[in-house]
């Protein structure tokens, strides 16, 4: 999608009364000790930067938290980066926007026209936008809670479209045995039944890591979740050897994923 939203209206809850959250584009440690009210819009948003913009789109990592700080309606949001096949190489033609939203019309009036976004479509760059609520959530990003479900909000069907996020602020003494064992999980979850998209991210390099995933159904997510060995594996590593130092897991419900811009059908990862 190139600088507008589109879609008809969706069918989230009404916002709650509660007021938003202060936006910290970069909050390290000490935790913070906030919690945001639950709120049930979020938005992913993937950029791709053509070649000719790699230095751009790098540079956007330390400028672009700025003028998110300024957008109406935004109570929580980060700009990351991401790396090839979930690796150690950065992927310098690919960066994403995960946020979270006062309202809908807020989320639509950024995406159809915030002045970066503009500039971005100007230069070449293209993006979609998958639009989410928040089903399932536990931890913390940076002391503070986000992706809260609204009181209101139904569990997952097993045969709903789900979206799931890990984020992970590893610990120094354990990047040599997390690093290692990404290899193995990535190559399980490339080929995982019901897998229609998924992307390693970053906020810092080696150690402020995350991932996001998109399903075609919870029962095949729970499937890889509850069965792959490798999978398994790791999460007794992680529990039994203290990798992180503070973790989040999030299941959404997949509201608008925009498939008819290639999302889950035929889209290619930008070439590094």
């Amino acid at each position: 999608m190139r600088g507008r939203a589109q879609g008809p209206p969706l069918q989230f809850a009404p916002p709650n009364t509660h007021p938003p959250s202060t936006f910290l584009p970069f909050s390290f440690f000490p935790f913070y000790p906030f919690t945001l009210p639950p709120h049930p819009l979020t938005t992913f948003t993937l950029f791709d930067v053509p070649a000719a913009e790699w230095r751009r789109g790098l540079a956007q990592m330390g400028t672009t938290p700025a003028h998110l700080r300024g957008v109406p309606g935004l109570r929580w949001g980060r700009m990351l980066g991401s790396g090839v096949d979930f690796g150690l190489r950065p992927n310098l033609r690919r960066y994403a926007l995960l946020a979270e939203w006062t309202d809908e019309a807020a989320a639509r009036q950024f995406l159809a026209a915030d002045p970066l976004l503009a500039r971005f479509a100007e230069r070449g760059w293209t993006w979609r936008t998958t639009w989410l609520q928040p089903v399932q959530t536990h931890g913390r990003w940076d002391g503070l809670a986000p992706f809260r479900p609204a009181p209101t909000t139904a569990p997952l069907a097993d045969h709903e479209p789900v979206a799931v996020l890990t984020r992970a602020a590893i610990r120094w003494r354990r990047l040599g045995a997390f690093w290692r064992a990404v290899p193995a999980t990535a190559r399980a979850v490339a080929g995982a039944p019901g897998l229609q998209f998924s992307v390693g991210l970053g906020e810092l390099p080696l150690v402020r890591q995350a991932t996001v995933s998109i399903w075609e159904s919870g029962a095949l997510m729970k499937q890889y979740a509850y069965r792959a060995p490798e999978h398994q594996q790791v999460i007794k590593r992680t529990r039994a050897e203290g990798w992180y130092e503070e973790e989040m897991f999030a299941r959404f419900r997949v509201v608008e994923d925009e498939r008819r811009l290639g999302w889950s059908a035929g889209l290619r990862p930008a070439k590094p």
